[in-house]
């Protein structure tokens, strides 16, 4: 198997090819950014880098420029059939969501015990793929950018 690196921003598509930056507003509808394997590939991701920039200065327990995020943001692996059926296979919050920018150094910060989070795709979710997804939940729209950069690597 040939490996590559992967150094991709999480999108609205999974792929690469869509909207990137996170500064959305999730509120009433949430916005999910993802990234998907293709077909027969297995994603191996060690870091989940998290970047934001606003106009306005940082609020010291909030999230960027705002106060604390009433609804928070998921942060999951899961499985998609082809009727479009949802599985949450690994909640890497535990239940919990990150609600101010201290958080994602505080229940993300260190992976578990060095292990790659593995992401497999079609071969491994018969008749559908597996994606990790960012599920932003309120409005962050105020944000001039946001985004979420995986890395690891790839075998096809």
């Amino acid at each position: 198997m040939a490996r590559t690196r992967v150094r991709r921003f999480l999108d609205t598509t999974g792929d690469g090819t869509s909207t990137k930056n996170a500064g959305v507003n999730g509120s009433s509808t949430p916005v999910i950014h993802r990234i998907r394997p293709a077909a027969g590939e297995t994603i191996y991701l060690s870091d989940l880098f998290v970047s934001f920039t606003a106009a306005a200065q940082l609020v010291a327990d909030g999230y960027g420029d705002l106060a604390a995020l009433t609804n928070g943001i998921k942060v999951e692996v899961v499985s998609v059939n082809s009727a479009g059926d949802v599985t949450v296979e690994e909640d890497l919050l535990d239940g919990l969501t990150i609600k101010s920018h201290d958080h994602w150094g505080r229940y993300l910060g260190e992976n578990s015990g060095g292990h790659p989070l593995i992401i497999r795709g079609v071969s491994d979710v018969p008749d559908g793929y597996r994606e990790l997804r960012v599920t932003i939940q309120d409005d962050l729209s105020t944000m001039d950018e946001h985004y979420f950069l995986a890395r690891g690597y790839s075998e096809a």
